[in-house]
């Protein structure tokens, strides 16, 4: 009191603001201060309000994928491996992956070797699967070719395992002659099959025979002296516990998660930019790996359903077939009518959820890619189509002799519900988880033809009659569609045992 404003110059004679100014030297005792006070300034801010910001938000670059335990599959007499990556997303024969961490069923296998030492003089041909007899390991064979009296290739037929790079070969009377050999081994590595594990720790730039959790790749065995045409000596399934790939993320349906504030006055409102992709079954539209460049409103932390499927595609999908751009975009729009008052954005906290549905369209062996093994839906174990729901076992009182089934299908162009049952007769001996599912009206179609419908559920029957009398019996469902944007679902499912 009694001095001046700093700012102003004029004498203060009063205190500003009701209120009393306390001070402490210990943060414990306070002491009122008669002649002090406490000054400060606010500021606000004044905004244009003709103008509307755009905030952009683009994907994160995707980390790799840890696969499930031994995610590796090799075919004896393939080239290629089979690679398990649950919803991989990537369903085009172009996309990329970098796969690492995979471990091998044998070490110590002959992978490259030096120049052969031949004493006598061998014959000329071609001679295959030569054994080989020395150093710390076993099955190791060569490939030699003799032109001119001297051997102008020797390359590695089998790869074999426990060597070490000191060791040399020898082979005998290989020419089925005199002529004998010794071979320096170079270099040894693990091998899965007998392939070179470290040719499938590698970057691909393509993929193939893909399924909607698998793929396959070929791994590049340039860098070693195998034989030309060289393939995996064994089927087996391996590659350890931390093996990696990337992968791109798909979904079907989005969902934002950015914490704001939109007071009265105020809106945000939220539009994206996705990348398409083809779903397991082949349904795209747009260009595969290529950004819309037209922006898709949405509703700003709800779910939002897309009509097609797309990804956040992987660092070298991104690098590879989209010249380095990112592949998912969020944009938000802010607005207000107070020139004081905007909405507020947490950067710091913000996310997306990308939901994928899993459906394909099995219905033979032709549909499934090559190395894998077609399971039929009447099988009691496993099924191709992934869209699968199976009742518990379902024990009866009284022995029945029929079964009625109704449920509320939501079935959509394109897509399609087909029902079975499985029934355990008073004389069968196979155990019910054992038998095999059978198909209501010979292929799972209700008693009456309904015309699909995309707006709404409609009541759908099944029956079985004269069946031989039973005392349990289970429900299956299986679920088929083209586009994994679009899928059928069941409601009020009701079964009943007729006597």
């Amino acid at each position: 009191m009694g001095e001046k404003d700093l700012a102003t110059g004029q004498t203060i004679a009063e205190q500003p603001y009701a209120g009393s100014l306390f001070k402490s030297q210990n943060n414990s005792t306070w002491t009122a201060e008669q002649t002090d006070d406490l000054k400060f300034h606010l500021k606000r801010c004044s905004f244009d309000t003709t103008k509307i910001p755009l905030v952009s938000f683009d994907n994160a670059a995707l980390p790799a994928q840890t696969l499930q335990e031994n995610p590796i599959q090799t075919f004896s007499g393939q080239d290629y491996v089979k690679v398990y990556s649950y919803t991989h997303g990537m369903y085009h024969l172009q996309s990329n992956t970098t796969i690492a961490g995979v471990t091998g069923d044998s070490t110590g296998s002959v992978l490259t070797i030096g120049a052969p030492s031949v004493s006598g003089t061998p014959s000329n041909g071609a001679y295959t699967g030569i054994a080989t007899t020395g150093g710390t390991g076993t099955g190791c064979t060569v490939d030699i070719t003799v032109t001119g009296g001297s051997v102008s290739s020797c390359t590695i037929s089998a790869v074999g395992s426990g060597y070490l790079a000191t060791d040399t070969l020898s082979v005998t009377n290989f020419d089925g002659g005199t002529a004998d050999a010794t071979i320096a081994v170079d270099t040894i590595g693990d091998t899965l099959g007998g392939i070179p594990v470290e040719a499938i720790n590698a970057t691909f730039t393509s993929i193939k025979n893909i399924g909607i959790d698998t793929f396959c790749i070929t791994p590049s065995l340039s860098a070693y002296d195998l034989k030309s045409g060289y393939k995996a000596d064994k089927s087996t399934v391996g590659g350890g516990k931390v093996a990696t790939a990337t992968r791109d993320y798909y979904f079907d349906t989005l969902h934002t998660m950015i914490p704001n504030v939109s007071s009265q006055g105020t809106k945000i409102s939220a539009t994206v930019n996705t990348t398409p992709m083809y779903s397991p079954e082949g349904s795209i539209s747009g260009t595969v790996y290529q950004k819309s460049v037209s922006s898709s409103a949405i509703t700003l932390n709800d779910n939002s359903w897309l009509s097609s499927p797309s990804v956040v595609a992987s660092p070298i999908n991104e690098t590879n077939e989209m010249s380095g751009g990112k592949s998912f975009n969020v944009g938000l729009q802010l607005y207000s009518n107070n020139p004081n008052i905007s909405p507020v954005i947490d950067v710091a906290s913000i996310g997306c959820l990308g939901i994928a549905n899993r459906i394909n369209n099995i219905n033979s062996s032709s549909d499934v890619p090559t190395g894998t093994t077609y399971i039929d839906s009447t099988q009691p174990d496993g099924d191709s189509n992934v869209m699968v729901y199976c009742t518990r076992k379902v024990s009866l009182k009284t022995p029945a002799q029929g079964l009625r089934v109704t449920a509320d299908f939501f079935r959509p162009p394109t897509t399609d519900l087909k029902v079975l049952y499985k029934v355990l007769t008073n004389d069968e001996e196979t155990p019910f988880d054992d038998l095999g599912w059978k198909y209501f009206n010979t292929t799972g179609a209700p008693d009456t033809t309904t015309e699909a419908d995309a707006r709404n559920f409609k009541e759908y029957e099944f029956t079985a009659d004269d069946l031989n009398e039973f005392s349990a019996f289970a429900i299956k469902i299986v679920g088929q569609g083209t586009n994994t944007c679009v899928v059928p679902m069941v409601s009020a499912l009701r079964c009943i045992a007729i006597a």
